[in-house]
This record gives C-alpha cells, structure tokens and sequence, in this order.
C-alpha cells in the first residue's frame, strides 16, 4: 500500500501510529495465545503492554499466557491489574478467583467475583468459581446449587461440569458424574480438558479400557504434546501392564528426539519399574549421545539421589556446577547439594555451599529456606527468623513457610508471635488442617487445654474423615486424665483409619496404664487379625505377646504367646528377640530365653528393660553374678520400665550374704 494511502487510512480512523502497533502486537498476541505459542504471545503482549500500559485486553491476556506457564502468582497481578483497568470484566475476575481458589484462599476468591456476580448473575465462570470457594469453605449445599446452574447455563463449559462432576465424584456419585462428562464430550467432541477428565473418572471407576479409548483420542486431537502420552503411559501402569507403559513412554522418546522430558520420564520409569541401575544406564546412553546435555545430567543425579547413592548424586551435580558456572543449572545443582549434605547433617558444608548459592543469587528462596531450616537444628532461630520473613516477603501466602516460621519463634520462645503466625495462617489457609493442628499444639503448650480441645472439636467436625484432629484430642484428653474422653477420641479415629497401628498401640498404652490390660488385649488381637501388611501384624504379635506375659499367667495366654512369636528367633531386631526371650522366660524355657537375650542386648547395649529380662533369666539359670550385673546396669540412673520394681527387689536379695549350712 502506498505510503500516502496508509497515513489517509490513520487519519481516517483516528488513529496515531502507536495505535495501530498497539493494536497489531494485540492481535497477534491473541492469535498465538489461540495456538497455545505462549513464549510468542508473551512477546507480542508485553509489547502491546509498552504501548497502552493500562490495556485490560492485553492485562488480560498476558495474565492468561503466565497463569498456563505455571507463574500463578504473576498471573494474579495481571488479573488484577486487567480489573483495576476494566472492573466489570467478568472473565478476569473468573481468572483471578481461580488462582485464589488453587492458592487455598477461598475468601478472597469470594470476594473477587462477588461483584462481577452482581452485575453477570448468570456467568458460568463466575458461578463456578464461587461454587469452587464454597466447597472449599464447606458450604456443600451452596456449591452444589452453583455448580449445577453453571452447567445449565453452560453445559459445554470444560470448567463448570469439571467441577460438578468433582463434587458428585466426592459425594460418592461417581457413575452421575461419568454420565455429566460423556455428555459434555458429546458436545465438545475437541475439549481437551474434559476427554482428560472423562479418562480420570474411567479409571477412579476402574475402568481401563474407555480411559484408554480417551486418552488415545487425546493423543489424536494433540499429537505433539508429551504430558499426554506420559498419561496414556501411566494409565497402563495403573491397569498393571508395565510393558505397555514401557513401550508408550519409549515411542514418545522416537516422537520427540530433542524433548529431554521423554527420555527422563523413559529412565524415570525403568528406574521405578525394574531397577535404580537400569535407569540411570538409560540416561548415561542417552548423555554418551549428547555429552553437553545438563538436563539429563542433573536427571541422572536425581535418580542417584533415589537410589540412596549420595555421594555418587553429589558427584553429578558437582559435574553440572563445573560446566554451568553460574547458571540457572548450576544454581540448582548448588542447592541440591546442599540439601543432601543437611539430611546427612554435615551442616557446615551445607552452609558453605549456601554461602555459594547466596554469592551468585542473593535472594534465593530455596537456599533461604534451607539455611533456616538448619539454623532452627542448630538452635539458632533469631537467622531462621530472618531468612523466613525475607523469602516470606516473595511468598507472602506461603503456608509451608508459615508453619517454619511459627518452628522459629517457638524455638526463640516468642510464643505471642508464633500464635499470631498461625492464626493468619489460618484464617488465609481455612481448609488446611496441618495448620489447625500446630496451632492447637501450641495452645496446649501454652497451658490452654480447653482452648486447643475446643479448636480440635471443631477441626473435627469440619473434616469428618481426617483422624488427625480426634488423633491430637485424645493425645489432649489423655495428658489430663480424661480416660472417657481420650479412649472415645482413640475409638473415633480408630473408625477413621482401622489401618494404622500406631493409633492402636497409643490406645492400648494409655488403656494398660489406666489399669485396663484386657482392654489393651483385645485392641491388640483386632489388629493382629486385621492386618494385611506383614510388618504391621508383626508387631502386633509382639505387642499382644508381651501383654498376655506381663498380665496374664494361666496356660492359655502363655501358650498364645509363645505361638505369636515363634518366628522372632532369628530375628535381627533386638525388641522382637527381646520379646522372645522374655515370653520363653514366662513360660520357665529359661534355656531357650537365654541365647536370644544376649543376642538382644548385644544389639541394644543401652536398653534397661532388655537388660533386666537377661538379668532375670540368668538368676533363673543359676548365674547370679551375671545376674546381678545385668540388674544393675538396668537400674543404674533413672529406671521407669515396666518390671523396675522387681528388678529392685531382686537386685536387693542379690546384694544380700547367702545363707551357708
């Protein structure tokens, strides 16, 4: 077009030239947000956004470009900016209540769409982001009414039936919610999002062959995008065929030659499904290939973590730092280091490599974090304190490092801020029961029994199916002498969760103490019959065994006993052979106790109780100066075990002269 054409066409239109940019980076920048370019429509965004800064389009926009690169909290402010520059923009508003509802504050996600709500009472994206937050909030009825109206007005809309569709799924509807999502794919025959979630709600139904029909169709609609086939992939893993899933993950390798996620996601694999070896053989062929690759490098080094091969992972990152310098790499690979080198507790190497990290980065969250972590170990909170609230500033609604912080100031001995930290955490993080739990923790701590049952009481009934909560009442109730109360709580969370045996042997020890041994017992005899993973039946025969020894003395209970552990002879773990050679004890088999006695104690040199069961068994064989040895070896110091009070009296006929003639 002619030059003279072009400014006539600008000058007809009103427009300046700056506007025509403006508009051309916008346009563009919605065409490759349209083709999922996000790295180019990022571009062409921040371009339009130099231009018109207080653009709501392209606020928007770009909002939506960061929020599917994953930078939710950058994308929160673009939202936000897009609804300081346009308020009655629905769609921004859906996107921000979304990330409030992802970020567990579903108050404010409340609050984002309420006014748009007002204006747009009938916008599906509003109506289920409020239905998302009151779920989260528990307001069941008010979710489920919002959810179904959003699918009325919107029956193609991907978000609002995921969301119907969750919660009919979590109130135990699952075969309506399979019907809701077959519907909306009828529909939406190309919706990505909803064929996904048509394969999840197959596969939670356990059927595995339509979740393979789907996820095959999404392979079809995005053939080149490797999450999908690395789902495909895990479906057949899920539906026990490894060497199917093998063979999809090894093809994606094929499809996609220069994408390092598929060959990590193949080594990965083979490391989980056959061996630690083979996998990182996988990855060290496919390195001999493409020997500047740090990706795949820094791959290797993780599954050299996995396979408890420390020094070895160590050893790879050090590779990565030497070649990346100060790279993103190298900086990752720093941190790694310093992360192995604080779980083996080498803390001041840990710190030196810190220190490294810091020099190069100087707000690095993640060595922040682990400096503070290492210096509330090494009893230093005041530089805990100090590094949280610096990365805090960058992660303000971060309730992880919350929960580090309150550590921090209860190891300082600042309760008032540790109780403030919580409770803002709290009130941010309201569907978190973690939180709920430090704080009646420190309630309770701080000599406000009644206060933290109170808070663990309504935790409880605001999350029906956690046993945590009734787990700490009873803990509480117990330390106070409520046996009522603390058993009840016991038997709740029993209910909860029959499965976990430290829930049982925290009952039966607060029952036995109680003077309630046949109580104990029985809890006992129900997990050993119920038990199906053998480390969990294992102790509790070993649990049963000694309770019938120490409180039961007919036949019947010593003959069950000794059955119950039959198979500890050989064992190498010093309480079973304990329990052995004390059980055999009971039941006068002194010769039999003996040997798997001092095989215990040899192991346990430190255990008071297992010296005085070897102390015990050697007087009934006649050795008297071993046995007094092994008694006062277990009474030296303070002795509180169970059978203290006969090791004295016997320890005492010991010193005394013996009777000749």
């Amino acid at each position: 077009m002619p030059v003279g054409v072009v400014v006539a066409a600008i000058a007809l239109c009103g427009c300046s030239s700056a506007q025509v940019r403006y508009q051309q980076y916008l346009q563009r920048g919605e065409r490759f947000l349209a083709q999922a370019n996000f790295p180019e429509a990022g571009v062409e965004l921040r371009n339009a956004l130099q231009i018109e800064p207080r653009s709501a389009a392209a606020l928007y926009d770009l909002g939506r470009v960061v929020e599917e690169q994953g930078d939710l909290r950058q994308a929160a402010g673009l939202f936000q900016a897009a609804i300081d520059a346009r308020p009655d923009d629905p769609q921004a508003q859906a996107h921000l209540g979304t990330i409030y509802c992802i970020a567990d504050v579903p108050r404010r996600a409340l609050a984002t769409v309420s006014q748009g709500l007002r204006r747009h009472p009938n916008d599906a994206d509003l109506l289920t982001v409020r239905a998302a937050a009151e779920r989260e909030l528990k307001e069941n009825d008010a979710a489920m009414s919002d959810a179904e109206q959003a699918v009325r007005l919107a029956p193609g809309n991907a978000s609002a039936v995921a969301l119907l569709a969750m919660i009919e799924r979590q109130d135990g509807h699952l075969d309506q919610a399979l019907r809701l999502v077959n519907q909306a794919v009828g529909k939406a025959p190309g919706s990505v999002s909803l064929r996904g979630l048509l394969a999840r709600l197959y596969v939670a139904s356990g059927q595995f062959a339509p979740a393979e029909e789907q996820m095959t169709a999404l392979i079809a609609l995005r053939p080149r995008e490797l999450p999908l086939r690395l789902g495909l992939a895990n479906l057949y893993l899920k539906a026990g065929d490894p060497s199917a899933a093998e063979s999809v993950l090894a093809a994606a390798v094929k499809a996609f030659p220069d994408d390092d996620d598929a060959k990590l996601a193949l080594a990965d694999f083979v490391a989980a499904s056959r061996s630690d070896a083979q996998g990182q053989q996988i990855l060290l062929k496919f390195l001999a290939a493409k020997p500047d690759d740090d990706s795949l490098r820094f791959g290797l080094a993780v599954l050299e973590e996995r396979a408890n091969s420390p020094r070895e992972a160590i050893a790879t990152y050090q590779q990565i730092v030497r070649r990346e310098g100060s790279g993103g790499k190298a900086l990752a690979a720093r941190e790694r280091i310093a992360d192995i080198e604080a779980i083996q507790g080498q803390y001041p190497l840990a710190l030196r490599t810190i220190k490294e990290i810091l020099a190069a980065s100087p707000t690095d969250d993640d060595a922040l974090v682990l400096r503070a972590d290492i210096a509330i170990r090494q009893h230093d909170p005041a530089t805990a304190i100090e590094d949280l609230r610096t990365v805090l500033r960058d992660e303000p609604d971060s309730l992880p490092l919350e929960r580090l912080l309150t550590r921090a100031y209860t190891a300082k001995g600042d309760m008032a801020l540790a109780e403030a930290t919580l409770r803002s955490a709290m009130s941010a993080h309201t569907s978190d029961i973690a939180v709920r739990l430090d704080l009646a923790a420190l309630l309770a701590k701080t000599h406000r029994s009644d206060q933290a049952a109170a808070l663990l009481q309504a935790t409880a009934r605001q999350a029906p199916d956690d046993p945590r909560p009734l787990i700490a009442l009873a803990r509480i109730d117990a330390r106070q002498g409520d046996t009522q109360g603390a058993l009840e709580a016991y038997d709740e969370a029993l209910k909860l969760a029959p499965s976990v045996p430290q829930l049982t042997m925290e009952a039966a020890a607060f029952e036995e103490k109680e003077g309630h041994a046949g109580e104990a017992i029985e809890r006992y005899q129900a997990l050993y019959a119920t038990a199906a993973i053998p480390a969990v039946r294992q102790l509790a025969a070993n649990n049963l065994a000694m309770l019938l020894v120490i409180h039961r003395k007919d036949r019947a209970s010593l003959e069950r006993a000794r059955a119950l552990t039959s198979n500890f002879a050989t064992s190498p773990n010093a309480s079973l052979l304990d329990t052995y050679g004390w059980v055999r004890y009971r039941c006068a088999d002194f010769n039999a106790a003996l040997p798997a006695l001092q095989r215990a104690a040899a192991q346990a040199p430190q255990s008071k109780i297992i010296r005085f069961h070897l102390g015990m068994t050697e007087l009934s064989l006649g050795e008297r100066a071993r046995a007094r040895e092994d008694l006062e070896a277990a009474l030296a110091g303070s002795a509180n075990f169970t059978g203290a009070d006969q090791a004295r009296a016997t320890l005492a006929s010991l010193r005394l002269p013996r009777r000749t003639g």
